[in-house]
């Protein structure tokens, strides 16, 4: 039901062609940020820190607005309300996470570990990642469910089947997870500190979807309680563990 009503008021998503040139915009934006960073971290001595906490801040403005303004699109574009909020809000701030997530396989520095630890150790901290994002994927309808939530107040609903049984948030954990898988690869302090500044939108993201849908919904109180927000609850490790690899 979400991703019909979703297809429904955005028209662009019905067209093959459209889909594929908003796909087509979708990785040129994200090509100019990469290019930004390699320009920059050559530029800059701490150029990695400098721009990836420039699109960390952009994020999290970006998360603000997308969480704390969407009630208002409704009153303000009526029926275009979904179609405005997808293009304005939810895709930049997707091109702003996938520039983050890819930034330190970019650093360059000294090895801080041997590559016999470090990529064996990246590679399976990717792999956890992958995961997390393909679970999230097979969950399109929840997604979908979540992002008409944020705009249709009355809604009283939980985003909580497959992956989000576990973990509240799993897109931030899995971006995060494997931005610090690649810096794991790269194995060098700069590297490592990029991939860390990715927390500071993850976080922000969080808190802000917590605390927005807990005051809208008796139902996400509920869920919150009993999930973790980046991580599962010790109880139920072994369970989403065996969620994941199977998944």
């Amino acid at each position: 039901m979400g991703l019909d009503l979703i297809r429904k008021e955005v028209p662009e998503l019905r067209s093959r062609w459209k889909t594929f040139l908003i796909a087509a915009f979708f990785i040129l934006v994200i090509s100019a940020w990469i290019v930004f960073f390699w320009w920059i971290d050559k530029l800059l001595s701490y150029g990695p820190l400098m721009s990836q906490f420039l699109v960390a801040f952009i994020a999290s403005n970006l998360e603000y607005m997308a969480i704390m303004e969407a009630p208002l699109f409704r009153a303000r574009f009526g029926e275009q309300a979904l179609r405005v909020y997808l293009f304005s809000r939810v895709i930049p701030l997707y091109v702003c996470w996938i520039a983050l997530m890819l930034h330190p396989l970019l650093v360059e520095g000294d090895r801080l570990l041997p590559k016999w630890v470090s990529v064996p150790s990246g590679t399976m901290l990717m792999i956890y990642g992958f995961l997390l994002l393909r679970a999230v994927a097979r969950c399109e309808e929840s997604l979908a469910r979540l992002l008409i939530f944020y705009m249709f107040l009355e809604e009283e609903t939980a985003v909580n089947p497959g992956i989000y049984f576990y973990i509240r948030h799993p897109m931030y954990a899995g971006a995060l997870s494997i931005s610090l898988g690649f810096a794991l690869i790269k194995s060098n302090a700069k590297a490592i500190s990029t991939a860390l500044i990715v927390l500071l939108p993850a976080l922000v993201g969080a808190k802000l979807e917590d605390h927005e849908l807990t005051r809208r919904s008796r139902e996400y109180r509920r869920y919150v309680e009993r999930t973790g927000s980046l991580f599962p609850r010790l109880r139920d490790l072994l369970d989403f563990l065996k969620f994941i690899s199977s998944s």
